[in-house]
């Protein structure tokens, strides 16, 4: 170009008048080259530096094996903003001629958060990594490639051939001198995980003010929590394992939009909008007195009718009823009534075809009402006697009123105590039903009777004995002095005494009678004297 070339300093370098630099001692100096190719004169320059042959300049990854070419995972999410784990740093360090370190402009990138800084010949690359989310969307790329090079470097070109004799870098640009080798460059990547993406998927049902209310949303992408906003009031919600349970009483109709919002974890985060609709709610009302819904009867006892109304909606019984029992419909109401012969417990639920009314429950108990046969035995008695009664059902209890004039044991055990009338039941209860017989008795004074006739008997002799009463039965005491017959005739066998008993009864009232009788041996009399008397003559 027939310009003119020149060095600042010839005794580290000269140059010649084709570009050729020779280097005469190690050091800095500056080549210049002037030219005038349109008559306006431009001068060029470039640093140069002079090593010792054979130093050209070096580049190394002095950092752990492998670092150049990481992946790094997501670590967590922080608003809008996707962080991930620290970058091992990359460490790169050079030689020779080399002045320092740098990125290629062009073909390098980083993500954000990394940074590549250069110190006393060693170049880092270092950080924690993160990205900005757009819309929802993580913007591209994910994967960062780069070249580090150095700069300042002398090459020897011709090393080998002419000792000594040097180009510069970059004086290619003036296109005299060949171009020199390049410097060292080293490749390296940096690749982020592609975030995976979070969802929420559901269904959000209407429901009804005052009536429980259950929604379940699923949650995808494992977030550390969720918000939940626009609920109705007395609703709340809870997250668990991936799942957003919507539970509670709503206390106002209305319909609401309800927005969801997943934060943490891993994965993006995900945003759900639904509505939940909440209806106005009619109950179902008890119109039949308190408590007939939840009754406790027996067998073969009527049900007090049992009647429900919902605002004119159409109820629908759910569940058993005892047989004998049965529903209706009066207009409007619902009736359950009849008399149960079954017993059991049965649970029925009252339903309604419209969603907004409350179902209502309600259980009936039937109990067995015992069965009992008639009392059975004597049913008078004596004063300060006793007679046995019999059930032939077991279990039950007696009693016996008024206790003043008779009581009665727990197996049956009648005593009298005072003349006159009472009343024995005998009761057997199952639960809250029993059963009842009675029968009435009779309790009667003692029987005073009275034996009358001769108190002496001589043996061989009969005597009679008579009682006030009949039907009596007589006996004596010892038979070897005096016996009696069934008609009460004495007959004396021999000298002594006995006693005769009077027995006898009435209305099972027994009464004995006593009596003393003696014995005694005849009194034999001999008559003497003349056994001829005339008429008018008297003889002794």
């Amino acid at each position: 170009m027939g310009g003119t070339w020149s060095s600042s300093n010839t005794a580290i370098a000269t140059v010649s008048s084709n570009g050729t630099v020779s280097g005469i001692s190690p050091g800095s100096c500056v080549i210049s080259y002037t030219a005038s190719p349109n008559g306006c004169a431009t001068t060029v320059t470039t640093p140069f530096t002079v090593v010792e042959a054979g130093s050209p300049a070096t580049l190394v990854l002095t950092s752990a094996f492998g670092t150049d070419h990481q992946m790094l995972h997501v670590n967590h999410y922080s608003v809008d903003t996707i962080f991930y784990d620290t970058l091992v740093p990359i460490v790169y360090s050079m030689g020779g001629g080399a002045t320092d370190i740098h990125l290629i402009p062009g073909i390098s990138s980083l993500p954000s958060g990394v940074t590549g800084v250069y110190l006393n010949g060693v170049f880092t690359i270092s950080g924690v990594p993160y990205k900005i989310v757009v819309n929802g969307t993580v913007p591209l790329p994910y994967v960062y490639n780069y070249s580090v090079t150095t700069s300042g470097g002398i090459y020897c070109y011709n090393y080998g051939l002419s000792p000594g004799s040097c180009s510069a870098p970059g004086d290619g640009l003036i296109g005299e001198p060949p171009t020199p080798p390049a410097n060292p460059i080293l490749e390296g990547d940096i690749t982020l995980e592609v975030p995976c993406l979070g969802a929420i998927a559901g269904f959000l049902p209407s429901g009804c003010e005052f009536m429980n209310y259950t929604a379940s949303l699923s949650v995808t992408g494992s977030p550390t929590g969720v918000t939940v906003s626009g609920l109705p009031t007395g609703l709340m919600y809870n997250y668990s394992n991936g799942s957003i349970h919507i539970t509670g009483t709503p206390f106002y109709a209305g319909s609401y939009v309800i927005t969801i919002h997943s934060n943490g974890g891993l994965c993006m985060p995900a945003n759900f909008t639904g509505v939940i609709v909440i209806d106005y709610s009619y109950p179902i009302m008890l119109v039949s007195n308190f408590g007939t819904n939840n009754q406790i009867i027996c067998t073969s006892s009527p049900l007090s009718s049992i009647i429900y109304n919902a605002n004119g909606e159409l109820l629908v019984l759910s569940g058993t009823l005892p047989t004998g029992v049965t529903s209706y419909f009066n207009g409007n109401n619902l009736i359950i009534s009849g008399t149960p012969t079954q017993s059991g417990i049965f649970n029925y639920s009252i339903l309604c075809n419209s969603q907004c009314v409350n179902p209502i429950s309600g259980v009936i108990t039937v109990n067995t009402t015992p069965v009992l046969q008639n009392i059975t035995g004597t049913t008078s008695l004596c004063v300060n006697s006793t007679t046995t009664l019999f059930n032939s059902t077991s279990g039950g209890v007696w009693n016996c009123t008024p206790s003043s004039i008779a009581s009665i044991s727990s197996s049956g055990i009648v005593t009298g105590n005072a003349t006159g009338s009472a009343i024995v039941t005998y009761t057997k209860t199952n639960g809250t039903c029993s059963t009842s017989v009675s029968i009435n008795i009779t309790v009667i004074a003692p029987v005073t009777i009275t034996v009358t006739g001769a108190q002496q008997v001589c043996a061989g002799s009969i005597m009679n004995l008579t009682s006030s009463s009949t039907g009596v039965f007589w006996s004596s005491s010892n038979p070897s002095i005096a016996t009696i017959s069934s008609t009460g005739n004495v007959t004396g066998v021999s000298a002594g005494s006995v006693i005769i008993s009077c027995i006898g009864g009435q209305n099972n009232c027994p009464y004995t009678a006593t009596y003393s009788v003696t014995v005694s041996e005849p009194i034999i009399i001999i008559i003497t004297g003349p056994s001829n008397v005339c008429i008018g003559d008297t003889i002794d």
